[in-house]
């Protein structure tokens, strides 16, 4: 090849090259975003109905039907989900990924505002949401204060705190949690009958003092506004309900009207009373950016506070993603330091070193301008491809300066070798480059949010590999010229005796083993079975588990008693893990639909536990607390579309288009069946339907008679049992909800009266109140009634075990109106493991193509084609070996093996081929003589690209589990893929041109 010696002979023009790369990627290192992982921005959107006191099945039968039904037409929804609960209707919506998402978004709220009217008058406006991986909280500050309430800390964040800490760049907005104000106002029941008022009098009153109201321009230019909203207690306590005669009645004559605190949520910081601002980020801004500028803000914030005020950041979610991005940095040093010294060991020369080390940096800048041009971003990911890239980057790099090394210890002077050795070797690098960018092509085609998240690794590394070749061809030759001195000189030459000792058996030993034509047939064939043997007993999962800190609880709210007695419950669960050492800090929220509490563990280089051994421990212990049900769960990995449930390892859908009664008993069925399965510790569904619940059931005849609306009766019994929400008023601008309640809780519904033309009627008159069980929450899947059945395995349980325990029961389901989903895991996993099996399969394909137009031959693409087998082979090996799993990260890591494994044989045929041409030698000499050439090239290749992933291994912390993964592919890989390639390549070699000559022959 000529290129490089065109390069050698204008040095400034190489040069020039090489530092415009570097300045380029210096630019776009200044540029580019840092994020944990790809943007994958997947179209979701949530819906929010409030519907104030309405049961579970009246939000499912007012709200949920008729917004799936309008929402349903939209077009590139997927997928439809529907949960109601008391007092709230959530729908979520899917899209495919061809969708716009700004399109969708807008379809949504059109949809939105056009069923508005379709939903009954009593809902609060329904809140529309983005899903993206930015939109939940990243930054959570609790504040605390021993001689204040939770409604005057929230109050005080929502006035000092809030519009600081969204002033900083990259914050999107910062909510508060915690127990806020409350206009309550409770009415007297004995003055409600005096004056003959009913509830539903008072709430139309209330509505006419909820909003100010425009009142026209003075001189066409000055606004006026009617300010008639309420501010305050005395502003609230004026409102005239009703003239009698002479006498005015206002809210005051009728009701204790206090501002207090919301008793229906509570948080508690590490065991005291609080509340929570969580922060969120804006799209693509940098987490560990962010991160600091807040911890700068709330030191300052601090210093200007009350003494008995205590801020405090309780959990920072970019702590993960800068450990795991400082481990990845260490990685990539160690790696460089350790590819440096396998160089200096292999060419015992200070200067030679030097030059396939220059090779790095140039490289990593030309990484990152070719994310940055993309639009990609610095990841860790893509981090991850740059720690691989080492090995690989100064691997064309070492083969040039290999070959020009070898004709300067023939003697010849350092220009004169530079360009004979280079020219010789030209084609193999070329031939390598492309083999190796190839065999990423397949990964552009992988669909899904799992094609997006791995298409920055496979450009991060294709891209290092394609500047790398660039650097070998233009300025490895150039400074090898330059800087290398004639003559030998070897400052360990015990080394190179060594190596020279190695080569020349390894030449004898080819000569002894390959007429054994039965044993190395043998040997291939045993290789290739026990690859399939080994990957049969490797358990497989979608992602490793990863260990980010965080173990937590759930805790389901009982039915029948108060919060207070429920928050009891709670605190017992919450101190179950006081005596657990590694958790540092805990939150715990409180309300009405459960508790949730979250223990963050101290950082990983000052625990000896993992999050896993923490869980299990705390597990043990709530399980314990009797008389409630706790599911512990961890925050295993991050990974976007590879959450984990923290309700179970893995679930599947149950539909139906029966009612949730007849759903029941074939949930139970399954339960009791998978039950016995004994893979599974524990099996669940999440459909209750015991919780206590009252029907009102009226006399229609009795009713009609009547002057008094329905609406009036469901007004009268919320803020008899309850409090019912109205409206919204505003302290010092800060708005807050008004709830009206009376003061006394009636035993049964004769005690409870409404008005008919001033003559008071006795519920009891005209309706009968019965008892019934209700549903905490009723879920829809796609339009259709469903729930889902949760299962965790035993630890020593595979999870491809688990699958295809699942897929046969499923496969036997055959009720009638019953309809079975895999959960969102499963069918990921299913999709994901088909996916990745097929693009290994096209990644060979094309390798074998990309070769075979190199080439310009079948049989040659053929034979190197064989370093594969035997590649997997010492990588699934090592995986088995090691404990690790085959998931996402390690067939990532084979399809990168793929391509590196081959280049050996690439070195080895191209060689073997020119020696056949030139010295017109027998298959055999040639490529014995080839081989023992290649040898020193291919263990210099081999050892710094496995040195190289080594740091991939020993790295623990945050993060390690996806590096371990891959780490022990590559090692494994190469190191007994290399062992096994030097001796089947050149047998194969020998098998295929012989063949191919008789063919010839023939013809």
């Amino acid at each position: 090849m000529k290129l490089p010696v065109f390069f050698i002979k204008r040095p400034v023009f190489a040069t020039i090259i090489n530092i415009l790369i570097v300045i380029i990627g210096l630019l776009a290192f200044k540029n580019i975003s840092l994020r944990e992982y790809p943007d994958i921005t997947t179209p979701e959107i949530t819906i929010r109905i409030p519907y104030p006191n309405a049961s579970a099945e009246v939000v499912e039968s007012e709200i949920a039907f008729t917004a799936e039904n309008e929402l349903a037409g939209i077009n590139g929804l997927t997928k439809i989900k529907s949960s109601s609960t008391y007092g709230e209707a959530k729908i979520s919506l899917k899209f495919s990924e061809e969708v716009e998402f700004s399109k969708a978004l807008s379809d949504v709220r059109e949809k939105v505002a056009t069923m508005r009217s379709m939903l009954p008058k009593d809902i609060k406006e329904p809140q529309i949401y983005e899903n993206n991986d930015d939109d939940d909280p990243f930054y959570y500050i609790s504040i605390t204060n021993p001689n204040k309430s939770s409604e005057e800390l929230i109050h005080f964040a929502f006035l000092n705190i809030q519009n600081n800490l969204i002033g900083i760049p990259g914050v999107a907005d910062a909510q508060i949690w915690g127990a806020s104000y409350s206009m309550q106002i409770t009415l007297n029941r004995n003055k409600l009958y005096l004056y003959k008022i009913n509830v539903s009098d008072i709430l139309d009153k209330l509505k006419l003092y909820a909003t100010n109201l425009p009142a026209g321009k003075i001189n066409d230019s000055i606004p006026i506004t009617l300010d008639i909203s309420c501010l305050n207690e005395q502003d609230f306590s004026n409102i005239v309900i009703k003239n009698q005669g002479s006498t005015t009645i206002t809210l005051k004559d009728i009701a204790d009207i206090k501002l207090k605190g919301n008793e229906d949520f509570r948080i508690r910081i590490n065991g005291k009373p609080g509340i929570m601002i969580a922060v969120k980020k804006t799209i693509n801004s940098n987490p560990l950016k962010v991160s600091e500028q807040l911890t700068k803000k709330l030191e300052k914030i601090r210093q200007t506070l009350p003494a008995d005020y205590i801020i405090t950041s309780e959990y920072d979610k970019s702590d993960f993603v800068r450990f795991s991005l400082n481990n990845v940095k260490s990685s990539i040093i160690e790696a460089v330091i350790l590819v440096v010294l396998i160089i200096f060991l292999f060419l015992r020369n200070i200067r030679a070193a030097l030059i396939p080390l220059i090779t790095i940096p140039i490289c990593m800048a030309g990484c990152v301008a070719i994310l940055d041009m993309l639009g990609f971003s610095l990841n860790t990911l893509t981090l991850l491809a740059m720690v691989l890239s080492i090995g690989l980057v100064v691997d064309d790099a070492i083969v040039i300066l290999e070959n020009i090394y070898k004709y300067i210890e023939m003697g010849k002077s350092p220009l004169q070798a530079a360009k004979e050795g280079s020219k010789e070797i030209g084609f193999a690098v070329v031939a390598m480059t492309f083999t190796l960018s190839s065999v990423f092509i397949p990964l552009a085609f992988m669909q899904g949010s799992i094609g997006k998240l791995f298409i920055e690794f496979a450009v991060a590394l294709a891209g290092s590999v394609v500047v790398s070749g660039i650097v070998a061809l233009t300025l490895s030759p150039m400074l090898a010229a330059k800087i290398l001195k004639p003559g030998n000189h070897n400052i360990l030459p015990k080394i190179d005796l060594l190596i020279y000792q190695i080569e020349t058996k390894y030449q004898t030993l080819l000569s002894k083993i390959l007429p054994k034509k039965i044993l190395l047939s043998t040997t291939l064939a045993l290789l290739i079975v026990g690859s399939a043997i080994i990957y049969n007993f490797i358990p497989k999962e979608m992602a490793p588990k990863e260990d980010r800190g965080i173990v937590g609880a759930f805790i389901q709210k009982l039915s029948g008693i108060s919060l207070n007695e429920f928050d009891d419950y709670s605190i017992r669960v919450e101190r179950a893990s006081d005596s657990i050492s590694e958790i540092n800090k805990k939150v715990a929220f409180i309300s009405k639909h459960g508790s949730q509490i979250v223990n963050v563990l101290n950082d990983w280089s000052k625990r000896k536990r993992s999050a896993k051994e923490v869980k299990e421990e705390y597990q043990e212990k709530a399980k314990l607390i009797p008389s409630v049900q706790t599911s512990i769960w961890s925050e295993d990995s991050n990974l976007p579309g590879m959450e984990s449930d923290n309700r179970g390892e893995i679930n599947f859908i149950v539909k139906t288009t029966l009612s949730y009664r007849e759903l029941i008993k074939t949930l139970d069925d399954m339960v009791n069946t998978l039950k016995k399965i004994p893979l599974f510790k524990e099996v669940t569904h999440n459909l209750e339907l015991n919780n206590i619940g009252y029907d009102l059931k009226f006399n229609k005849y009795k009713f009609s008679q009547l002057n008094i609306l329905p609406q009036h009766i469901s007004d009268l019994l919320a803020v008899s049992f309850d409090s019912k929400y109205v409206q919204n008023f505003l302290k010092d601008g800060i708005s807050y909800n008004v709830n009206l309640s009376l003061n006394y809780k009636p035993k049964n519904i004769n005690e409870i009266y409404i008005f008919n033309n001033n003559i008071p009627v006795s519920l009891g008159g005209f309706s009968e109140l019965k008892l019934s069980a209700k549903a905490n929450e009723l879920r829809h899947h796609n339009q259709m009634r469903a729930a889902k059945i949760n299962i965790e395995l035993k630890p020593e349980v595979n999870f491809d075990q688990a699958y295809k325990e699942i897929n046969n029961f499923i496969h036997n389901i055959n009720e009638p109106g019953i309809i079975i989903d895999l959960g969102e895991k499963l069918e990921k996993f299913r999709h994901t493991y088909l996916q990745m099996l097929f693009l290994i399969a096209l990644a060979i394909f094309f390798i074998y193509a990309v070769l075979a137009i190199q080439f310009e031959s079948f049989i040659d693409p053929l034979i190197i084609i064989f370093t594969v087998p035997l590649g997997c082979f010492g990588a699934l090996l090592f995986t088995k070996l090691s404990g690790n799993s085959i998931n996402i990260f390690s067939q990532i890591g084979i399809i990168t093996l793929i391509g590196l494994i081959s280049k050996h044989g690439i070195m080895i045929v191209e060689f073997a081929n020119n020696i056949v041409k030139e010295k017109n030698a027998s298959c055999m000499e040639a490529v014995i003589e080839a081989s023992k050439l290649r040898l020193r090239p291919i263990m210099m290749t081999t050892f710094a690209m496995v040195f190289g992933s080594v740091p991939l291994i020993l790295s623990f912390g945050a993060g390690a589990e996806a590096r371990n993964a891959i780490g022990y592919v590559l090692v494994g890989g190469l190191t007994i893929g290399t062992i096994f390639t030097l001796i089947i390549i050149p047998f194969m070699y020998i098998v295929f041109k012989s063949l191919n000559k008789k063919s010839l022959t023939i013809t």
